[in-house]
């Protein structure tokens, strides 16, 4: 290390390292992650946090190597896989697996696990798409209007768009007659629509997980 700053020491595997610990001020670790680095939340960080040393890091909550993106990918076809099936896949043992995974869900990347439902086969199988415009555009109108959405069991999805209109809602309904009451009970209950205008979807030709890029 020819460029090594005078006031830089570089002790090695140590075996003491809790007198290093009670000494410190800062812990700086300016490792990023690499592909070939398996084990992305090493333990001498957590060793750091229990002795109540400041961390100095990257900011690793976006950063993704192949490795949590063949994750995702296999989580992505079967949320159900096992670690070692996931690990077995994307050539990672279980812990380190295990590891990136529990990363991923506290960066917020990983929502949730659920199942992808066959709508043909639900009672509730017909979709229809609803632009929809209001009359006020203020904060709290838009913010209400969202949650009285919310609370509509029919709406699937709500986009707000630019445009003619301020919102593409994706709604499920059993038929024209569910749709016709959902219209008339639900969605024009709500106050401040301008207009709306509807198109029943005749059938989905693509159905794609969310794309994960390399």
């Amino acid at each position: 290390m020819n460029n090594k700053p005078q006031n830089c020491m570089i002790w090695g595997e140590r075996k003491d390292v809790e007198n290093f610990y009670s000494c410190m001020d800062l812990f700086l670790f300016p490792s990023r992650g690499h592909e070939g680095d398996k084990e992305t939340n090493p333990l001498v960080l957590k060793e750091a946090v229990s002795w109540n040393i400041p961390i100095l890091m990257h900011k690793t909550d976006s950063y993704m190597d192949k490795y949590d993106k063949n994750i995702l990918r296999e989580l992505q076809i079967d949320s159900r896989k096992n670690l070692s099936e996931i690990g077995a896949a994307v050539g990672l043992s279980s812990t380190p697996c295990w590891n990136r995974i529990k990363r991923l869900e506290q960066a917020g990347i990983i929502q949730n696990y659920t199942v992808n439902l066959n709508q043909d086969k639900m009672p509730l199988s017909e979709t229809i798409i609803v632009q929809v415009s209001l009359n006020d555009h203020s904060d709290e109108t838009v913010k209400k209007f969202g949650e009285d959405l919310e609370r509509i069991p029919e709406v699937i999805e709500v986009f707000l768009v630019s445009g003619e209109y301020d919102y593409y809602i994706k709604i499920a309904v059993s038929g024209t007659k569910h749709y016709e009451r959902f219209l008339r009970e639900k969605l024009y209950k709500i106050p401040g629509i301008r207009q709306s205008r509807s198109n029943f979807v005749l059938r989905r030709i693509k159905q794609a997980k969310f794309p994960i890029d390399d």
